[in-house]
């Protein structure tokens, strides 16, 4: 290229009867420039290409797998594979052999142990600790920060102490180290087709103001961006990467030169082992209302520090704040190219893990209401819930201050009064005007009918 373009100054030169080199030392320094400029251009294509969170904050590369997850990995023998081909089975039916090894049930925490006033022995207060959510992106990562805001707060009015969460965007491996008894670790997980259109529609159709063609939509599906796109880079899985506490290295589930085919399950599977171990509680976006209710019942806290509006559905939520403008969102759809795209084998080997991921967490809810809460407790939870967030929905909705109006309007001074930060937990006012509202006619109403019970006795 360098040489091309000094030919072609020369001939230019020439053309115009002009001497553009004229000795040696010009043309050293005209090849030192281009140089130069080669050099950097390649610099910003790598770090655009290749954009990751700031790396000081990432711990060092660390893929150490121990004698105990050697032998886990040679001893997984549930993975269901073409006799003639020898690849690996993507229908869900093989699937759910898997799912069957791995799901568990989570046990019940304490708000004593992750609500510290100071660092705990031996940590820093730089250090993480205390409530860690690990916010997965397009995977209601607003509804899972609010939740975690107000369950700080909550649990601070009560304790009169000063609860430590977390709640950034943040890969969980920077929390690879810290975990201990007075850290609770939990996120949320989605439907890997869904969270990817999501992320599409919302950066590149939205922001960018992309046409949604079918041809782009593929495309932008095959994307494996650390923080904005749809996969991973032969990982396993968007999500599965995003979660993970250790740095899976890439093209480890699948070759980059055939992506169609899942080269190491084992590893895939050994890294959705890891992931479970790890965390106090896995949500479902898909049944975010029951998570809530478990969260609430896993941490012994009262349902209302997980009663937050829905910021979306009730409150006409159609734009979003971008360097103080309002944007207007646009709706995710599948058309019927694009579905069939999510139905190839291409899709379903790059999301292997995320599939799994969606299948065990789904499947892991069920055995913590089951075997750790108990359904008829938890269905008693439930209908308190149903019923609150009712009356969230007919009392508060309406009053929900977001940073953008519904007609797009900038109302980030009135939104700050509303919200626990930014858009995460607006109209909480509201519902801890409601509650109190609830506490005096719940206390009145046992006022009344005291004496009738006594008199039944």
């Amino acid at each position: 290229k360098m040489v091309i373009i000094l030919c072609d100054a020369i001939h230019i030169g020439k053309y115009r009867r002009r001497i553009i080199l004229r000795n040696p030392l010009q043309l050293f320094l005209v090849l030192a420039f281009v140089c130069y400029v080669e050099f950097f251009l390649r610099s910003m294509e790598a770090s655009l290409k290749y954009e990751r969170d700031d790396p000081r904050e990432i711990p060092p590369f660390v893929d150490i797998i121990s004698q105990e997850e050697e032998n886990f990995m040679k001893g997984i023998t549930y993975v269901k594979r073409n006799y003639h081909t020898n690849e690996v089975c993507l229908e869900r039916e093989c699937l759910e052999l898997i799912v069957n090894q791995l799901a568990r049930p989570f046990p019940k925490a304490n708000s004593k142990q992750w609500c510290v006033t100071k660092p705990p022995v031996g940590m820093k207060e730089t250090d993480y600790y205390g409530m860690l959510m690990v916010k997965v992106p397009k995977a209601a990562s607003s509804t899972a920060a609010a939740a975690t805001l107000r369950i700080q707060t909550e649990v601070q009015n009560r304790t009169l102490q000063k609860c430590r969460v977390e709640y950034n965007h943040r890969l969980a491996r920077e929390y690879a180290g810290v975990l201990s008894e007075h850290t609770f670790l939990w996120s949320t997980i989605r439907d890997p087709a869904k969270r990817a259109l999501s992320r599409i529609f919302f950066t590149d159709v939205s922001f960018k103001r992309k046409k949604p063609t079918d041809e782009f939509i593929i495309e932008r599906l095959g994307v494996p961006h650390p923080k904005f796109g749809s996969i991973s880079a032969g990982q396993g899985g968007f999500q599965v990467r995003y979660t993970s506490l250790q740095n899976i290295p890439e093209y480890t589930a699948s070759k980059e030169s055939n992506e169609t085919y899942v080269a190491r399950p084992e590893r895939v599977i050994l890294s959705l082992q890891r992931i479970i171990d790890s965390y106090g509680f896995l949500a479902l976006v898909e049944r975010m209302d029951e998570s809530l209710v478990v969260l609430s019942m896993l941490l012994n806290l009262p349902l209302t520090d997980v009663l937050i509006s829905s910021n979306s559905k009730v409150a006409g939520n159609s734009y979003f704040m971008r360097f103080g403008k309002c944007v207007k969102l646009v709706k995710a759809f599948v058309s019927p190219d694009v579905q069939k795209y999510l139905d190839s084998n291409l899709w379903k080997s790059r999301n292997y893990g995320d599939t799994l991921l969606h299948m065990i967490v789904n499947r892991s809810l069920d055995l913590t209401i089951d075997q750790t809460l108990g359904r008829r407790a938890f269905l008693r939870k439930f209908e308190e819930y149903k019923r609150l967030k009712a009356l969230d929905l007919e009392l508060c909705a309406p009053k929900v201050i977001l940073p953008c109006s519904k007609d797009g309007k900038n109302q980030v001074g009135a939104s700050r009064k509303n919200c626990y930060a930014e858009d995460y937990g607006c109209g909480y006012p509201c519902i801890d005007s409601m509650l109190e509202d609830e506490k005096l006619h719940s206390k009145s109403q046992q006022a009344i009918w005291k004496p009738v019970y006594g008199w039944f006795q």
